[in-house]
């Protein structure tokens, strides 16, 4: 008997990460779904099953906070790095 396949854990510079084995963080996973709102086309945008989409939401589901916090820490992030290369391009 298999068990089944289950979100992993990866460390980084930002901390540990919960993600998909061989694939995205789940973050990731669940702000693609958020655009999408469709498994199977989550699933193709980032080349997994279909089945490890939905393993990355079940975990969404039980650990939303969590995740919800890695969306928000990367969208200002994302939002910083858009400010300042504007500010850049803003020149003197």
């Amino acid at each position: 008997i298999r068990a089944p396949p289950r979100p992993t854990s990866a460390w980084g510079p930002a901390g540990r990460r919960p993600g998909l084995m061989a694939g995205p963080d789940l973050w990731e996973v669940v702000a693609v779904f958020r655009s999408f709102g469709d498994v199977k086309r989550t699933a193709d945008w980032l080349d997994q099953s279909s089945g490890a989409i939905e393993i990355a939401l079940r975990y969404y589901e039980e650990h939303r906070s969590e995740i919800d916090d890695w969306i928000r820490r990367n969208e200002e992030a994302a939002e910083a790095a858009e400010r300042i290369a504007r500010a850049r391009h803003a020149g003197p």
